[in-house]
């Protein structure tokens, strides 16, 4: 993961950093950050401990968030358009009022305890396109409950229900953010009942939301009748 972090975050000059100074004069709930002409990377501690933005969307032109971005902030729901590759090390941590977060086809990790104490995070789609997640990166989420991820990260499982007390299913999800297969964590086995209907029956909420990410981020393969008869 080292690797893969030098690789994203390196080779960037000063003017391409978007930090406090870039920030509109008057912030309001919803904030969309403007990448300009230069502009890739969030900058550390961008909205640390700010009281006033609830909604965060990032479009596409940004490559990075550096480290607590948005720690002990009072948002709510980040949204991120593609192209970002990477999250730093707790990036959301200590946002006890984060509800939801979209996250892009396009990432490659995410940083150690990105998600740190988000007590309000029931879900979470982590991209089949992630390859590498730091430690603790639910580390006392108490109210997670499910997470989505690709088949690489199946391994930190057993750390996940740890950190996060609640979490009773994770579901393997591939390119088209289809389920799979699944976990029913508690029961943990080295290999995942792949199609099984009774690990992939999704409520509503969440089957709502992979279906947003895939129109969101234009995948367009269908189902075969199987999976279809699976879902």
């Amino acid at each position: 993961m080292v690797g893969l972090k030098e690789k994203i975050s390196k080779n960037y000059g000063p003017g391409q950093f978007y930090g406090k100074h870039n920030l509109p004069k008057i912030i309001g709930r919803d904030l969309t950050l403007d990448p300009g002409d230069k502009k890739r990377i969030v900058e550390t501690g961008l909205l640390f401990e700010n009281e006033k933005v609830e909604n965060i969307f990032i479009p596409e032109g940004f490559d990075y968030i550096q480290d607590v971005a948005f720690a002990k902030s009072s948002v709510k729901k980040i949204e991120i358009d593609s192209g970002l590759l990477g999250i730093d090390a707790m990036a959301c941590a200590d946002c006890v009022e984060l509800e939801e977060v979209v996250l892009p086809n396009t990432l490659k990790y995410i940083g150690r305890e990105a998600f740190q104490e988000c007590y309000s995070l029931e879900d979470i789609i982590l991209p089949p396109s992630v390859e590498a997640v730091g430690v603790d990166l639910f580390k006392k989420c108490a109210n997670l409950r499910r997470i989505c991820c690709g088949e690489k990260l199946v391994e930190r499982i057993s750390e996940w229900k740890r950190n996060a007390i609640g979490l009773t299913k994770v579901y393997i999800i591939d390119d088209n953010f289809d389920v799979v297969g699944s976990y029913q964590v508690g029961a943990y086995s080295e290999k995942y009942p792949f199609n099984d209907k009774q690990f992939t029956k999704l409520e509503k909420s969440l089957d709502k939301k992979l279906a947003y990410m895939r129109k969101k981020f234009g995948v367009t393969v269908q189902k075969t009748a199987s999976q279809e008869r699976t879902l």
